[in-house]
């Protein structure tokens, strides 16, 4: 019997763009367990949240989640990730020596503001505050990268610094310290629930004054 014709090769790119489609699935069903993970740790706390809710709640299977993570540790440590690489995205912009430095800050502390006041990001916030309590070993883990130091503020105000343009001895500690003064007048308020939202007009004031006392402190 005449053996069978063989198979042409796929045209260019088709095995590409099915694997690139698996990824893109892939990626979607991951952070589906992702966000009904962070629903159901903020609704119920991580010790009385199980995969099965999880499973349920982001419409795939327990095999699923398994196949993405191997436990609730691991899921905890990849909404921590989440958490870190919100923030780290805010600060990564370059230092731009034609432009004023009160209007660079300026800008970044607005969009930290953006990102404090979601309410995405407040339950986020919650849900990983309450396991560092519980469970600090497995938080100093999951926070390591952002405990460094080493991230966008860090790289702006080293910028700032080899320009001339500041006066920094510690850019880890300057950037945080610019960082807690944003929080404690926009996100630990709401995330406690001690008072509404800041009005423009008050957020217009704590970017104004996080700016001038860090300017006047670091100017160069």
């Amino acid at each position: 019997m005449d053996s069978p014709p063989p198979t042409p090769p796929p045209e260019d790119g088709a095995d590409g763009a099915a694997a690139c489609g698996k990824r893109r699935l892939s990626d979607e069903k991951r952070q589906a367990i992702v966000a009904a993970a962070i629903e159901e740790f903020h609704t119920h706390g991580f010790p009385a949240t199980s995969m099965d809710a999880i499973a349920t709640a982001a419409g795939v299977s327990k095999r699923t989640i398994y196949n993405h993570f191997a436990n609730k540790d691991e899921l905890f440590c990849e909404i921590s990730r989440a958490a870190c690489q919100r923030i780290l995205e805010l600060w990564d912009e370059p230092y731009r020596a034609d432009q004023p430095l009160e209007a660079q800050l300026a800008s970044i502390a607005h969009r930290k503001l953006d990102l404090m006041g979601t309410p995405d990001f407040l339950r986020l916030v919650r849900v990983t505050m309450a396991e560092r309590v519980r469970r600090p070993e497995l938080a100093r883990e999951a926070f390591a990268e952002i405990e460094k130091g080493e991230f966008g503020a860090t790289r702006w105000i080293r910028a700032a610094v080899a320009a001339g343009a500041l006066r920094v001895p510690d850019p880890v500690e300057a950037s945080r310290q610019f960082s807690a003064l944003l929080k404690e007048f926009a996100l630990w308020p709401q995330l406690f629930g001690s008072r509404p939202p800041l009005s423009d007009a008050e957020r217009a004031h704590v970017v104004d004054t996080t700016v001038a006392m860090f300017l006047k402190h670091y100017r160069g």
